[in-house]
């Protein structure tokens, strides 16, 4: 059986909550940094200007006609036109390789046993 006293906490604990609620919400968002769309653009581009590529990794879980394929994939760029992008099985194989230095597209594909190359 619930006490009085318990009632009171709990709408005391639900009145504190939805004012902390309403106090974070009711903020403005704060002022821009930059008074323009174009002094912002230029600052990312500046900012920007000394990046010579960006790598990543993610795992791929994909469903279809032939069933499950589950991996990760791991690619590099780098400007102006540099490529490799790789696929792995769940066990750390090499699946696939591409390539690409902007002037000629290499694929190599483990699980075909095939070797594409020719112009990108």
């Amino acid at each position: 059986m619930r006490s009085a006293t318990t009632t009171a906490a709990e709408k005391l604990s639900l009145i504190i909550a939805a004012g902390v609620v309403s106090a974070a919400c009711s903020r403005a968002a704060p002022p821009s940094r930059f008074p323009t769309a174009a002094d912002a653009i230029a600052r990312m581009r500046a900012t920007d200007a000394c990046s010579r590529g960006v790598s990543g990794e993610a795992k791929v879980d994909y469903f279809g006609e032939r069933g499950r394929v589950r991996g990760s994939t791991l690619f590099v760029m780098s400007r102006p036109e540099k490529i490799r992008f790789d696929v792995f099985s769940p066990f750390g194989l090499t699946l696939s390789t591409l390539t690409s230095d902007g002037r000629v597209f290499a694929l190599l594909d483990t699980t075909s046993k095939q070797y594409f190359e020719g112009p990108a």
